[in-house]
């Protein structure tokens, strides 16, 4: 059955871990090397006992200190080739799977990444890939090449005397039925200690993250506490792990060391006794036994390891196997081919899980060359309207046409070129405001630069400090107002050059001076891109052409914003104050 699942696990990640299949039959060729190898060892050993020992004769003493330095040198130069060639195999798997785990990341539907704690995606991205790397080598060729030379060695072991051959394979069934039993307890303790170590990490986030929050209400304590349970859980689920892999090396090393080798002597001199084995014979099988038996080890030792590595296989395997509409997905599309008239038909979205639909019947047309305003209460579901504009979601049912294109065959790289989002809360890495703004485009030119900081209506700022473009702004842009990070993520959008350009409440938490700017700079955009506007402030979507009014989930109307100030009912109620 655990053979079994090394094949089922093998099969599913056979494309995955082999990056470079020359460096794979290089490894194998090294191992098959190594194996035949290590058989020579008894036979010098032997030749050693017949031909020195009981012919008396140490003339021939020479032939075997001459076998032993040969052999070691053979075997020395193998072993170092094998792990020069394994650890740039396991580099080179390393850097290609997590190269491949981000990329899937990025592709991930909005919804299905929300659902994972970052402790998890980190987990699954790190130490689980590093399992993972490891599995050809450790389980897979291992239990391989230690089962074929288990089986030669048997052989032998039966060619040198059958009684003592089975008896030594019994001790060995013996080893496997405390393996199993001990093994099905790992997996279970190793997906526990998972679990909690992914909440941890989860927790750890969030605290430094929210560091400002804990500290301002002063729950520093609290925060403390909590940490400490979940590490004193994470704590008690590894000793538990640790506790039971030491039992079963220690079982092993007992049944070894005692059980198997003192009865196998044992029961070897009563055959010695009885003329069924001669000594030298009997010394000889004690030498490929021990062989035999550290192979053995190793298969139990994969079995077991294998079970606690399960958790982070599957992960791996489960992240491995994700796909984001690939196969509708048409890699012949180009930015170009996507200029013209975005129309929404019938969509319906629904969260997973969730009982009732966010958006139901929604159908509209946003022309080229015009600008648009989506209004609405709040939870009538405006941002998730256009998180599936962008793409961030998947519709349940219904489409999305970009010139009449569907969205869904629109791959990531030119879908977020051609429409792209500035959020009300922006993030930004602890850089400078130039390797951030590079994020969008690491080959935009300074002018390119200049100009789009211009658009956004921040370059006068960027050039009043003392390092300007090197001015590091801190984690997430602590350092800068909110104002100041909001035009510095419309300078960034703006270097990737969309065509469609969506900003979602980027006012609502900005003062009236930040406000004003924020809203020149959507204005100006405004000439060169469609641009949509959601917003709760009547002042950030005057400039718009028309308006899109959502209630409960659904278009109520779509109206210039001259036609919603003077007669519509529904603007007025939710705009009362500025209107009046």
């Amino acid at each position: 059955m655990d053979s079994i699942r090394h094949v089922k696990y093998f099969k599913k990640l056979k494309k995955h871990i082999f990056p470079n299949k020359k460096m794979v039959v290089a490894i194998t060729l090294i191992r098959l090397v190594t194996m035949i190898l290590s058989l020579f060892s008894p036979l010098i050993y032997r030749y050693y006992i017949d031909s020195v020992i009981s012919a008396r004769n140490i003339s021939n003493m020479a032939y075997v200190i001459g076998g032993y330095v040969v052999l070691f040198v053979f075997q020395t130069l193998a072993v170092s080739a094998g792990k020069y060639i394994e650890t740039k195999y396991v580099n080179g798997l390393r850097v290609s799977l997590k190269k491949k785990m981000f990329e899937i990341y990025g592709n991930m539907d909005f919804e299905t990444f929300e659902q994972e704690s970052i402790g998890e995606l980190r987990m699954r991205a790190e130490d689980d890939v590093e399992v993972v790397c490891r599995f050809y080598l450790d389980h897979c060729m291992k239990l391989f090449y230690s089962a074929v030379f288990s089986l030669c060695v048997i052989g032998i072991l039966f060619f040198l005397n059958v009684y003592l051959t089975i008896f030594g394979i019994v001790m060995i069934l013996i080893s496997f039925f405390i393996t199993k039993v001990l093994g099905v307890k790992i997996e279970t303790i190793s997906k526990k200690y998972r679990a909690d170590q992914s909440e941890f990490d989860s927790m750890m986030h969030d605290a430094f993250q929210n560091w400002k929050e804990i500290k301002i209400n002063s729950i520093e304590d609290r925060e403390t506490e909590m940490l400490s349970e979940k590490w004193y859980r994470l704590a008690k689920s590894k000793m538990k792990s640790a506790q039971y892999t030491f039992l079963h090396g220690a079982l092993m090393a007992f049944n070894l060391f005692f059980i198997t080798r003192m009865n196998l002597f044992f029961f070897g001199g009563v055959l010695v006794k009885y003329e069924l084995m001669t000594v030298p014979v009997m010394l000889i099988f004690m030498n490929y036994y021990e062989q035999l038996y550290s192979n053995i080890q190793t298969i139990l030792n994969s079995v077991v390891g294998l079970r606690a590595q399960v958790p982070q296989i599957e992960k791996v395997i489960f992240t491995l196997q994700y796909i984001n509409n690939e196969d509708c997905i048409n890699e012949q599309i180009a930015i170009d081919d996507l200029i013209g008239n975005i129309e929404v038909k019938n969509l319906w979205f629904q969260y997973s899980k969730a009982k009732r639909y966010v958006l139901s019947k929604v159908s509209f047309t946003l022309e080229e060359g015009k600008s648009y305003a989506i209004v609405g209460k709040s939870g009538s579901g405006k941002t998730t309207l256009v998180k599936t504009l962008v793409g961030l979601y998947n519709p349940t049912d219904g489409e999305i046409r970009i010139n009449n294109i569907d969205l869904r065959k629109v791959p990531n790289s030119i879908k977020h070129h051609y429409i792209n989002i500035v959020m009300q809360d922006p993030q930004f890495f602890n850089l400078s405001i130039l390797d951030n703004l590079l994020i969008a485009d690491p080959k935009a030119s300074m002018r390119e630069i200049d100009e789009a900081c211009r658009l956004a209506n921040i370059y006068d700022f960027i050039q009043s400090l003392e390092e300007k473009y090197d001015t590091v702004i801190g984690e997430n842009g602590i350092k800068l107002s909110g104002g100041q990070r909001q035009r510095l993520a419309i300078a960034r959008t703006v270097l990737m050059k969309p065509k469609v350009l969506i900003f979602d409440e980027a006012t609502s938490a900005l003062d009236s001076e930040n406000e004003k700017m924020v809203v020149k700079a959507v204005k100006d955009l405004a000439q060169f891109m469609k641009v949509i506007v959601i917003s709760h402030r009547l002042s950030s979507i005057l400039n718009c052409d028309e308006v899109i009014i959502i209630r409960d989930g659904a278009v109520v109307e779509k109206v210039t914003i001259g036609d919603a100030m003077k007669k519509n009912v529904a603007f007025n109620e939710m705009f009362n104050r500025e209107v009046q």
